[in-house]
């Protein structure tokens, strides 16, 4: 304490000092340890103690990243000859002999002597190089700790240990501190204390108080659980095998009713034979609420997964980027021949000790693989293999998946964002200390502020980078990360302008992505539902949107207004198939369909209006016209028998509903009309009431009739006038072409043809002076 003194490391604390600012005044304790050969004491600097209801010091200062190296992988190397095993001041290093090691040494001081840092305290289970050191380098050549692990250096052995249990008053508190106390980084000792953390969760389900003393049936299953408990679990070689003699890595999973775990072994192949060791465990508890069986099968699986390709990377037999290739194989073993079924049902540590299958496998995974079980099932040959072997498995990004809300449950930004601030201001009043970064939201129960809006909207943003930012998206659209905010940005070639920052360095946003579809929608109906590229300009004003313009099109296709307002009229369903009477060979006009149109006004004393009945041949398309007084049942009569008499009884007459329709009908239903009828095979049929399109092979003649007399009639005429013009828009309109006609043809079907083939209907145009005075009458 006299030194950090001196050295204005720490000052003491006088009543006339200045209090003004911020002053925290740091704890501090001592922590001993009588194993240790120089520090057995050392000073403890409490950061985390605070006074109730405000904050410690490590609570405002900034963290920083972490550079040191995983402490379980700097053991797996320590167990093999690997470098790169440097963790704070402790340098772990595994040559091949006495005089490279010596000649190490010497590097190593050279460098950390430059650094002004005094390597000391070397220790080696090499005798002979033991003896070559200075003696104030060396350490005292017994039992030690390697990163809390310990290691025989003579006999270069390490030891699976535990702490030994106290008696005490058993309490939640306790117990937890002293399964807490029990260091596992390889996981060797998993199925020791398993049953522990069952117990533990137990004790969670019924709500005990941290301090509430356990009644006796969990005091006897506490007692049970420490009956047979021993220090010493088991002596472990150091050394497993090099790299070169690296066979391949196993992983076994198991799952339990409540716990599910996984154990890696390696294989490696040996002077005097094939041999497999344990190289690491991990085990976890099912949630309080349960998961099903096969639920905790896929964990277990899901974790051993992970240990091995923790394993392969710690060892560095492979990079981040392989691992995205690398190809499991999974295979089925019974219960009785998984060596980590003991990891699920739990032993005391007198049966681990013993247990030859936990520590090397079962004895036929170093035979070759015909002995092994026959069933398995590749995964690589899945069809969807990347959602079992990356997606679930591997996090290529440094941030982890922030899933603060569901965005994909909201059809609405501002609905999004207004649930968001409740759900933070429910935070901010309910926590003691409260969150850093959530300080600035507001206390007010009942109304929001901009600065609440804000902190949500950020908070939904770095959601959506969280869920899209990987490597190959940081590297295709140049982003970087901003301390300041914490929001990944695309850097522009606009830097050098005097645009606003947001502009020049916009926020990421990925594509496909439910909260930055929300916000292309929210900026889409606040331009009043505008087009695609006034969108995406002001979206860039804050904004980058990989693909922006088709993301930005996609949503617009959604917005449901626009839809209304863009979309097509109804599309009519795919027409039914021709009925026979319009497909099959037969004379002209054997089949027909007729309906009236008009009426037209004729010239004369007194104004008179005339009809027009239309018959149409169902297979050749001709057509014929009659002329009618009037809309009576007789007058459709006599234009009935002069269309027969022209044209032949029709098999069957098509026809709608009409007044005088159905009063024709009603004459032709007597008996003796309707038998002389049958008798020439003649039917009538009525279309549907009120579907007139079941008419449409006589309603398009009626238009095309219609066209033709309104550009040939430009005034009133005579009834003989009419006639006449009938008559020729009959003919007209049966010379029509039938098919598509094209230059090059010579012969163009029309419906003509069928009843009088290669006619020729028009006369030649002749001037009034041609014609003598006599023959005309007006």
């Amino acid at each position: 304490m006299r030194e950090q003194l001196r050295a204005g490391i720490i000052e003491e604390v006088q009543p006339h000092m200045n209090q003004d600012g911020i002053i925290h005044y740091l704890p501090h304790h001592d922590a001993r340890n009588p194993g240790k050969t120089i520090t057995k004491l050392r000073i403890v600097y409490d950061a985390s103690a605070h006074i109730k209801g405000m904050k410690s010091l490590n609570e405002v200062l900034y963290r920083g990243p972490i550079n040191l190296p995983d402490l379980a992988g700097v053991l797996l190397r320590f167990r093999m000859m690997k470098g790169k095993n440097l963790y704070v001041d402790n340098v772990i290093v595994s040559l091949n002999g006495t005089r490279d090691a010596l000649e190490k040494y010497v590097k190593m001081k050279s460098i950390f002597n430059e650094a002004l840092m005094n390597l000391r305290e070397f220790l080696s289970n090499d005798e002979e190089f033991y003896a070559g050191l200075p003696y104030e380098d060396r350490a005292i050549r017994k039992n030690t700790k390697i990163l809390g692990i310990p290691w025989n250096p003579c006999q270069d052995i390490i030891q699976a240990k535990l702490n030994p249990w106290t008696e005490q008053e058993l309490t939640k508190r306790t117990i937890l501190q002293f399964v807490a106390s029990q260091y596992d980084p390889l996981g060797f000792l998993v199925p020791i204390m398993v049953k522990f953390k069952i117990f533990l969760q137990h004790l969670w389900k019924e709500n005990k108080s941290w301090d509430q003393i356990l009644d006796e049936q969990d005091h006897k299953q506490w007692k049970s659980l420490i009956a047979k408990w021993a220090t010493v679990v088991k002596n472990l070689p150091r050394f497993v095998t090099t790299f070169t003699d690296l066979i391949g890595i196993h992983v076994f999973t198991d799952a339990s009713s409540l716990p599910y775990s996984a154990a890696v072994y390696l294989v490696s192949q040996e002077m005097h034979g094939t041999k497999s060791s344990l190289i690491f465990s991990k085990s976890r508890i099912a949630p309080i609420k349960g998961m099903t069986i096969p639920r905790l099968e896929l964990m277990a699986i899901l974790i051993g997964t992970r240990a091995a390709q923790f394993v392969m990377t710690q060892l560095g037999l492979i990079n981040i980027k392989e691992i995205r290739r690398t190809k499991f194989t999974f295979r089925y073993i019974p219960s009785e021949e998984n060596p980590v079924d003991v990891a699920t049902r739990g032993l005391n540590p007198k049966q681990l000790r013993g247990f030859m299958p936990w520590w090397h496998g079962p004895s036929w995974l170093v035979q070759g693989g015909t002995s092994w079980p026959q069933w398995e099932y590749d995964f690589g040959n899945n069809d969807e293999p990347k959602e079992i072997t990356i997606t679930e498995v591997l996090r290529m990004r440094k941030d982890h998946n922030l899933q603060f809300i569901d965005a994909g449950r909201f059809s609405k930004w501002l609905r999004l964002l207004r649930t968001t601030a409740w759900i933070l201001k429910f935070i901010r009043l309910t926590t003691k200390n409260g969150l850093l970064w959530l300080q600035s939201a507001s206390i007010e129960k009942d109304r929001f502020t901009a600065e609440d809006y804000k902190l949500s909207e950020w908070l939904l943003i770095r959601q959506a980078q969280s869920e899209g930012v990987n490597d190959d998206e940081m590297n295709k659209w140049n982003l970087f990360y901003t301390e300041d905010d914490k929001l990944w940005r695309s850097a522009s070639r606009l830097e050098n302008s005097e645009l606003p920052e947001t502009s020049k360095y916009p926020i990421y946003l990925p594509r496909h992505n439910p909260i930055t579809e929300l916000i292309i929608l929210q900026q889409h109906e606040n331009l009043c539902h505008a087009g695609i590229t006034h969108t995406l300009s002001e979206l860039r004003s804050r904004f980058w949107i990989p693909k922006g313009r088709t993301e930005v099109k996609r949503m617009i296709n959604k917005c449901r207004i626009c839809k209304r307002w863009n979309s097509r009229s109804f599309k009519l369903p795919p027409m039914a198939s021709l009925p026979e009477t319009r497909v099959n060979r037969s004379r002209a006009f054997a089949y027909v369909g007729l309906d009236y149109f008009g009426p037209l006004s004729i010239k004369g004393n007194v104004p008179t209006k005339r009809w027009i009945i239309l018959f149409t041949c169902f297979t050749t398309r001709a057509m014929h016209l009659e002329l009618a007084e009037d809309q009576s049942a007789e007058t459709f009569l006599h234009a009935i028998r002069r269309f027969v008499a022209r044209r032949g009884y029709p098999g069957l007459i098509l026809s709608d509903n009409a007044t005088q329709f159905q009063a024709f009908k009603t004459i032709i239903t007597q008996v003796a009309v309707s038998n002389f009828l049958a008798k020439e095979g003649m039917t009538w049929k009525n279309i549907v009431p009120k579907a007139p399109w079941q008419g449409g092979i006589y309603e398009r003649l009626i238009g095309l009739t219609k066209n033709a007399l309104k550009r040939a009639i430009s005034k009133y005429l005579t009834e003989r006038e009419l006639v006449m013009l009938i008559a020729e828009i009959e003919g007209i309109l049966n010379t029509r072409p039938l098919t598509y006609a094209n230059f090059d043809d010579y012969v163009i079907i029309r419906p003509i043809d069928f009843t009088l083939p290669n006619a020729s209907l028009h006369l030649p145009m002749i001037k009034n002076d041609d014609i003598q005075e006599e023959f005309i009458s007006h």
